[in-house]
């Protein structure tokens, strides 16, 4: 069965946007593994990543979020754990809730305190798709999204780069801490629009919340500093825009 499941991942890799192809020793590897907890390594990262998008394909395929789970257990990545479990809770609904307890459990030393309390409070009744829940970067299914009231205090430091701040911008979202991440964003952008990973991660946040106001008072200080905003910008104006 996990053969089959390998080779699936392998033949749909040019579909799923990954510029970092898997190894085939990492393939190879995994094709052998006849358990639930494959090894960790050099192509962990690349296995988590082909599994989560085969969980996108085929949601149902219970074994591949196991095996995504406790892959990200063994390597002790809690944004990609919290993802993994969001994505096989609400396959699972309100079913599975021995599987769901033990899980849980097993993942509670690698999760963030929020992101724990967050899983366990929706534990009894089971959470879909539409549940809003703290955003997660890696969840593959879940389309909900919950900004924590719970603010945390910044100091702003002319020291700090633009790598800094993206990394703490992150962290505010695996929090919960929606409209922090904005802010800081918006920030970056505005001093580093060549930055493209902050501006993917801004579109990002304005997608998820569908703020439309805070869209467009954006692109039109962008429009003011001289910045061409990119094809993402105008993809993103049409959708919210049709939303209306």
């Amino acid at each position: 069965m996990l053969e089959m499941l390998v080779v699936s991942i392998s033949e749909e890799a040019d579909d799923t946007g990954v510029t970092d192809p898997i190894d085939e020793a990492d393939v190879f590897r995994l094709s052998l593994f006849t358990g639930l907890k494959p090894g960790t390594g050099s192509g962990a990262n690349r296995i988590t990543d082909y599994l989560a998008h085969h969980i996108a394909r085929m949601p149902g395929d219970l074994r591949s979020h196991v095996q995504r789970i406790n892959m990200h257990l063994a390597i002790q990545d809690a944004g990609g754990l919290y993802g993994a479990l969001l994505d096989l809770f609400i396959v699972l609904n309100d079913g599975g809730l021995a599987l769901r307890k033990r899980i849980l459990d097993s993942a509670r030393p690698v999760l963030k305190l929020p992101m724990y309390q967050a899983m366990n409070a929706v534990l009894e009744r089971g959470i879909d798709a539409t549940d809003r829940m703290p955003l997660s970067r890696t969840s593959m299914l879940s389309k909900g999204l919950q900004a924590s009231n719970r603010l945390v205090s910044r100091t702003d430091n002319a020291a700090t780069t633009t790598r800094d701040l993206l990394q703490e911008a992150r962290e505010h979202i695996e929090y919960g801490q929606i409209e922090l991440a904005r802010d800081l964003l918006e920030q970056g952008v505005l001093e580093n629009p060549e930055r493209v990973e902050l501006q993917q991660d801004l579109l990002e946040i304005y997608a998820s919340t569908r703020d439309r106001e805070r869209f467009s008072v954006m692109r039109r200080r962008l429009d003011a500093k001289n910045v061409a905003a990119g094809e993402a910008w105008s993809a993103l104006e049409t959708i919210l825009e049709e939303d209306g």
